[in-house]
């Protein structure tokens, strides 16, 4: 088959990673031909792109059997082959979104979870529907298993919890914060290394954001008169290496994935391949890729408010999101802190189950089979 890739693959975000790591997977298929073709949805251009996929840039086809549309719905269009969309909601209830009529026009819908296919079926798509996991590098995880631990010593001897996400609304990075600061004082040996950023900010005025925000909660939970007194964060706010992120996971215990909404969690995988407890938000869709594999927090699900929606058609009053329930929050965070660091998960077990239904080769496996039924 002569197949056509067109994806955000050169942008310089989890959209770009995303992409790249379906093409990688599309490469694996033996006896096809891929070409891939980048489309571009913000202005933020990564021009270290491997050579592979370069070379499969230059591969031209008179004809081909199948384009993939790896986008947002609303940059969907037929094309004159069989078209198929690759799509993950990271919010529920899409019933009246613009984007249900986008993904209908296409021949055929890839989604990664059952979950999603069933929530866009009752949302109203009614083209057939593909359920196809996001790939996991394995290689690249392997490579870095074994980093070095982040030389910080206030963390030395500590239970670390750890966050890494951008920092935006729907990753409500506040809930990990106030619940770690309500459940803990600096009486008790634990940490929490929160790892942000912001596209829109450099990493200075993203520490500035984080540092006043944090001092606002503090203020306003009034617990100590004396802000010493609480057990105090670690911020970094640089985009970390591929390496300096395997560092960030041998250095943490647990990692919280407190997002409001979440199609996948990439983070979370790699923390399990790392041999750590992940506690996440329960509800949502990447909460059921990881099933119990995860400890889940209890939430509420509310309409969304979106104070900065990322783009126009998402995130609106229509759609729902899960809002974490503090108190639990604070429940599952103080077990794992008394548990320790003994409790981390059977890393060999972990390992296996992100090999045997994550990696490219799984993945390539599926895209295969999907394509050529």
């Amino acid at each position: 088959m002569n197949i056509l890739f067109i994806g955000p693959y050169r942008q310089n975000d989890e959209w770009g990673n995303s992409s790249i790591d379906s093409i990688k997977s599309l490469l694996l298929m033996n006896g096809h031909t891929i070409t891939c073709s980048p489309m571009y949805m913000v202005n933020n251009v990564n021009n270290n792109i491997s050579q592979e996929i370069i070379e499969s840039e230059k591969r031209k086809c008179e004809k081909y059997d199948a384009v993939i549309l790896h986008a947002l719905p609303n940059y969907f269009e037929k094309l004159n082959t069989h078209t198929i969309g690759m799509y993950a909601s990271e919010t529920k209830h899409l019933e009246n979104s613009v984007f249900i009529d986008n993904i209908n026009l296409l021949d055929e819908l890839w989604t990664i979870s059952e979950l999603q296919k069933q929530e866009l079926k009752a949302a109203g798509v009614t083209i057939p529907i593909t359920v196809i996991p996001k790939p996991v590098d394995i290689e690249q995880l392997e490579q870095h298993e074994n980093a070095n631990i982040l030389d910080i010593p206030e963390i030395k001897n500590k239970f670390v919890f750890y966050v890494s996400e951008q920092y935006e609304e729907r990753k409500n990075i506040n809930a990990t914060i106030i619940a770690y600061n309500r459940e803990f004082s600096n009486n008790h040996d634990v940490s929490l290394i929160i790892h942000s950023y912001a596209n829109r900010n450099n990493p200075k005025e993203t520490l500035q954001v984080i540092k006043k925000d944090i001092l606002e909660i503090k203020k306003k939970l009034r617990l100590y008169n004396n802000a010493n007194l609480y057990p105090g964060e670690i911020l970094i706010t640089n985009k970390l290496s591929n390496e300096q992120l395997a560092s960030l996971h041998n250095t943490g215990d647990c990692l919280l994935v407190t997002s409001r909404g979440e199609s996948y969690s990439k983070i979370a995988m790699e923390a399990l391949f790392f041999g750590n407890q992940v506690i996440c938000t329960e509800g949502t869709h990447y909460q059921y890729i990881l099933q119990e594999h995860c400890s889940c927090v209890r939430s509420t699900e509310t309409p969304i408010m979106a104070n900065n929606p990322p783009a126009q058609h998402i995130h609106t009053e229509w759609e729902t999101w899960d809002e974490i329930n503090i108190l639990d929050l604070q429940r599952v965070m103080r077990e794992k802190y008394n548990r320790g660091k003994s409790q981390n998960t059977n890393e060999n077990q972990e390992k296996d189950w992100i090999k045997d239904n994550f990696s490219y080769e799984e993945t390539s496996r599926k895209m295969e089979k999907a394509l050529c039924q």
